[in-house]
Formats: structure tokens, C-alpha cells, sequence
């Protein structure tokens, strides 16, 4: 379909038939006339590109428990480097990143930090609460 939209001629029409059907093959429950949620497609796509781009194609690692130790971006630079060496593809440079959190011991004040990778985040839409109010 990418290649289809990038030779057509201005004004021309593409039809997305064959890239459903691509998407049907890896996952049966895009078939059909269901309606599904756009973040969950997008998410199932970027997983699906991320596993074929990826440049560690076949050389996964064994698993390891990461030693959190140093500063926050030495504990950050450790959970980055673990996690491309399982998934390192054009992918996760573009739509890729690690999302921070922290606890901090009430007794000792020790922060312990903990670092998710993530391709998407869902972000709260300003407006849309109970009320039903309009996004500003």
C-alpha cells in the first residue's frame, strides 16, 4: 500500500484492500465489520512493524534483571540499552521511548525508579470530563 501511495499519480485513488488483508493475516479479529478502537489498531500495527524492522532479528537475549543502581539517567541509559536489545527497529526510534516513574521510601527517602517502554501513550484530552464540556 506504501509503495502503491508513493508511485500513484497526483490525484489518483489507492485502495487499502491489500494492506487489510495483510493485517487479516496476522490477526484474525480485524476481519470482518466490526468496529474497533483506532488506539488499539495503531498499537497492534506499530508491534507488527517493530517485530519486521527489527535490527535484532533472531539474536534475543536472555533475560536479566536490571541492577538500578547509580544515577537516575545511569539507571535510565540501562533500561534503554536492555530494552534495544530486544526490540531495535526505525520503529522505536521514531514512536519509541522509556516512561519514567518513582517511589520514594517515606522512612528513608531512597527513590527507586523504574522505566517502561512504551510506542504509544494515551494522554487524557482536556474538557472531556464527566461534564461533557468542550475541549479547549
Amino acid at each position: 500500500l506504501v509503495r502503491k501511495v508513493l508511485r500513484s499519480e497526483h490525484g489518483s485513488v489507492v485502495t487499502p484492500s491489500g494492506f487489510l488483508d495483510k493485517v487479516k493475516q496476522k490477526d484474525r479479529k480485524w476481519g470482518g465489520m466490526r468496529q474497533h478502537d483506532s488506539q488499539e489498531f495503531l498499537q497492534f500495527l506499530l508491534n507488527v512493524l517493530r517485530e519486521q524492522c527489527n535490527r535484532n532479528a533472531g539474536s534475543k537475549p536472555k533475560y536479566k534483571e536490571l541492577e538500578g543502581k547509580g544515577t537516575r539517567d545511569d539507571q535510565a541509559d540501562e533500561a534503554l540499552r536492555y530494552y534495544n536489545s530486544w526490540h531495535d527497529s526505525i520503529i522505536d526510534d521514531i514512536f519509541g521511548g522509556l516512561l519514567e516513574s518513582s517511589i520514594t521510601c517515606d522512612n528513608c527517602g531512597h527513590i527507586s525508579f523504574c522505566f517502561d517502554p512504551f510506542l504509544d501513550l494515551s494522554l487524557p484530552v482536556p474538557g472531556s470530563g464527566a461534564d461533557g464540556g468542550p475541549v479547549r
